[in-house]
């Protein structure tokens, strides 16, 4: 063990989370290569060896060769598809598999964790309160779905993350035509369009490993959206951050502003999953907390590190130092100030919003002082060549009607006012008796549906 291991973060999204990560490993002198899109502020991160960027075309074999010039003892990946790609590059080059399972896990259980419904079927045999879900194989599985009443359920499609490949339908029309829509994919106009606007390497890479996602009904649970991120080793927890959200882009879009909490059920739920999938790294859970109950019910596990790990929490280190200290032998670093207000917004998203409204006083940024200037930069410095060239591109197409018809249109913010909701106040209670309820059993027909 080294006090300044080196780790490779791999990316495929321009997401500003990842910066956040990689700038607090960096702080904690870790030496950092980065593999991804390009971003010229990066350079400006301390303790940065080397980017590599993602081609359009076979990113598998630029991530491999990544890997080996970079001499990374730890990789770090940091969306789907990176982890996607990871269990590709173990696959096809086993010289390199020891060390991507001591980053993320045990390669045994890979195909289970690019499967929403085995990990949802893995943790309700594990006692965890999980939805409804059933494996959709043809639009005839939809009619036992929708009721008269309309009541609303959602299909999921694997290989999908940011709320994309999410669908919430209320009759036999809507789930026909959303799963048509799920089954053709992303259209080539909305790739370009992707790629254009954001310089998104993803927009046009294809996995073998994901080559025919699942796509999954799961009844609707009305409630609060909530996440927590764990750091791992070996399947046992070194720590972890919950939080509940409070606004999104949108009902299924990433999260702007967020409570921390601290709720011993999905305290468990991790636990018990990361020894059973033996987990090594970063990961999240995703939860929505009953309106009427309280009850976190798991919809989603994601192999990979989250919005949270970068956050300073009280009394508790925060997660990426954690997981330095499990890399290097090094003591846990310093404690959270307690005096650190449990409601975060991100930068700069939710900075924005939380401008707008009074709802949220004592609201706080994620952002250190110490990061103020590199994010700065990041949010204002002059676009490279490519990106100027891509938003001209972009521009014209804009001009162009009818031209990005399938282009979604940008997410509404979600608000889930606290102050009407003080029921919501006790959720990190267990209930009386230190009882936890019990998910319903198996539904006896059909075979696939894993909670009635």
């Amino acid at each position: 063990m080294t006090a300044s291991p080196s780790v490779l973060v791999i990316r495929t999204q321009s997401w500003l989370q990842v910066t956040r990560l990689a700038m607090r490993l960096a702080s904690y002198d870790c030496r950092i290569s980065i593999i991804g899109p390009e971003e010229g502020a990066l350079n400006s991160i301390p303790n940065i060896v080397k980017c590599f960027r993602f081609p359009l075309t076979y990113p598998a074999r630029a991530l491999r060769q990544a890997i080996q010039a970079s001499r990374a003892e730890y990789l770090v990946p940091t969306d789907d598809l990176s982890v996607w790609l990871l269990h590709e590059v173990a696959e096809s080059t086993p010289a390199l598999r020891p060390l991507i399972e001591k980053s993320i896990g045990s390669s045994r259980f890979f195909p289970k964790l690019r499967s929403r419904f085995e990990l949802l079927s893995l943790a309700h045999g594990l006692g965890i309160a999980v939805p409804k879900t059933e494996l959709i194989e043809s639009p005839r599985d939809l009619e036992r779905w929708c009721t008269p009443e309309g009541r609303p359920f959602v299909l999921k499609k694997d290989g999908t993350w940011g709320g994309e490949g999410v669908q919430i339908v209320h009759n036999l029309p809507e789930a026909h035509r959303a799963l048509e829509q799920l089954k053709n994919g992303t259209s080539f106009t909305a790739r370009a369009a992707h790629w254009m606007r954001n310089g998104d390497t993803a927009a046009f890479v294809r996995v073998r490993c994901m080559s025919r996602p699942e796509i999954t009904a799961q009844t609707m649970v009305e409630g609060v959206p909530a996440n927590s991120m764990y750091a791992c080793h070996r399947g046992r927890i070194l720590g972890e951050v919950q939080a509940r959200v409070v606004a999104s882009k949108g009902h299924t879009g990433p999260s702007l502003v967020v409570q921390l909490i601290n709720d011993p059920r999905i305290t468990r739920a991790g636990g018990l999953l990361a020894e059973a999938l033996q987990l090594s790294g970063f990961f999240g859970l995703d939860f929505m907390l009953d309106s009427r109950t309280g009850e976190p019910f798991l919809i989603e596990l994601n192999p990979r590190s989250t919005k949270l790990g970068h956050l300073s929490v009280a009394n508790q280190p925060d997660l990426a130092g954690m997981l330095w200290a499990q890399w290097s032998g090094q003591p846990a670093p310093a404690p959270g100030d307690p005096n650190l207000a449990s409601a975060v917004c991100f930068y700069p998203e939710g900075d924005q919003w939380t401008r707008k409204t009074s709802s949220l006083p004592g609201c706080r940024s994620d952002t250190l002082p110490a990061e103020a200037e590199v994010l700065a930069r990041l949010s204002e410095g002059t676009a490279a060549r490519s990106a100027r060239l891509r938003q001209r591109i972009w521009n014209t197409f804009q001009r162009l009607k009818g031209s990005l018809q399938d282009e979604p249109m940008p997410h509404a913010f979600y608000f889930q006012d606290l102050s009407e909701r003080e029921e919501l106040e006790g959720l990190a209670q267990v209930r009386p008796g230190g009882q936890r309820s019990q998910p319903a059993e198996p539904s006896a027909a059909p075979a696939q549906a894993i909670i009635a």
